[in-house]
């Protein structure tokens, strides 16, 4: 499998993630539904930072459930309901994916339950 992420001539080059990733030749794509900051005792933790690191735990779980990581995303995206949270957002997720750079989404958007500081979903392939 092949995955290129690229910025088009063009465009805005946005940073931290890709405007777009190529995948060729991949045998198995897994979509993981939107994970929330919900422990496994159905506690909330206090503050964005725990939470964003809970629901990163709960991807890298779901992902390791069918054999991937991190590494293996294409696509994030992202949904916030509190704008102060997008540039700890934006340095808590260029820490945990490190240089991997997957297309990314990211919205300004009123979550289910108000104690959710943010909700993930990711695409991965392999």
């Amino acid at each position: 499998m092949t995955v290129r992420p690229y910025d088009a001539p063009g465009a805005p080059s946005p940073g931290h993630y890709s405007s777009a990733v190529e995948v060729t030749g991949a045998t198995r794509t897994v979509h993981v539904s939107g994970q929330v900051p919900v422990a496994e005792d159905g506690s909330v933790p206090e503050g964005f930072e725990a939470q964003m690191r809970l629901v990163f735990r709960h991807i890298e779980i779901q992902l390791a459930g069918a054999g991937l990581s991190l590494a293996d995303i294409v696509k994030f995206t992202s949904f916030l309901p509190r704008r102060e949270n997008v540039a700890d957002f934006r340095r808590i997720r260029t820490e945990l994916l490190g240089s991997h750079r997957p297309a990314s989404t990211l919205v300004h958007a009123e979550l289910i339950d108000p104690r959710w500081r943010l909700e993930v979903e990711v695409i991965a392939a392999r």
